[in-house]
């Protein structure tokens, strides 16, 4: 029996891995190529959408203004020149020219503190105007009624607003905020100050309407 020698033994160990390196070498180099096996080779895509728009939209969030029914007594001056004076800020009906008809006490009601209340409620500022369909001698007639109105607010809600005294109401298109606020502080307030004369004339009912419209 032939003996190896060691050195033999160890050419021999070092050929084996010589070709055991090669052997891997080549494969990943085939794994490489065609990718590893298991892995998913497809793949899709998706997603979520939304779209924010800009809206002008205003409301009356306070939408009725209810001044009761009454008359005025013709206590002092002669016809004509009698007055029950009230209003949405201050004022409430006074006696004794303020006069319910059926019992011939304090008459209308009292409406302090319920203005007209105007909100924006869409996501743009815009320009605010209102128009009124008649003027006093239509709400209320008589010899020299008075129907006035004015706004109240804040400049952050409304800027340049107006009017801020008492003014005639008119069947006219008026704008009242160049700019009214849609984000947080959004609403102005619309009060009245009506004078009514004793000799008004009677009516079941006498409706104001008022609209507010809002622009770019």
């Amino acid at each position: 029996m032939v003996d190896i020698s060691n050195k033999a033994l160890a050419m021999v160990l070092v050929a084996a891995i010589v070709v055991s390196l090669g052997g891997t070498f080549v494969s990943l180099n085939k794994l490489s190529d065609i990718g590893i096996t298991g892995r998913a080779t497809d793949s899709d895509i998706g997603y979520t959408n939304i779209t924010i728009t800009s809206g002008l939209a205003v409301t009356f969030s306070t939408d009725r203004v209810d001044f009761g029914a009454g008359y005025t007594n013709d206590s002092t001056a002669g016809i004509g020149n009698d007055f029950c004076i009230f209003d949405t800020n201050v004022t409430q009906p006074d006696t004794p020219n303020c006069l319910n008809a059926s019992s011939d006490g304090p008459g209308f009601n009292d409406v302090r503190g319920q203005p007209l209340v105007i909100e924006n409620t869409g996501n743009t500022d815009g320009q605010l105007n209102i128009t009124f369909d008649t003027d006093a001698a239509g709400f209320i007639g008589g010899s020299t009624p008075d129907f006035e109105y004015r706004i109240n607010g804040t400049i952050t809600a409304c800027a340049d607003m107006a009017p801020v005294v008492w003014t005639d109401v008119t069947a006219t298109e008026t704008e009242i905020c160049t700019t009214f606020n849609a984000v947080g502080d959004d609403t102005v307030q619309v009060h009245f100050n009506v004078s009514i004369p004793d000799n008004a004339p009677a009516a079941s009912d006498t409706t104001l309407n008022v609209t507010a419209g809002l622009f770019s």
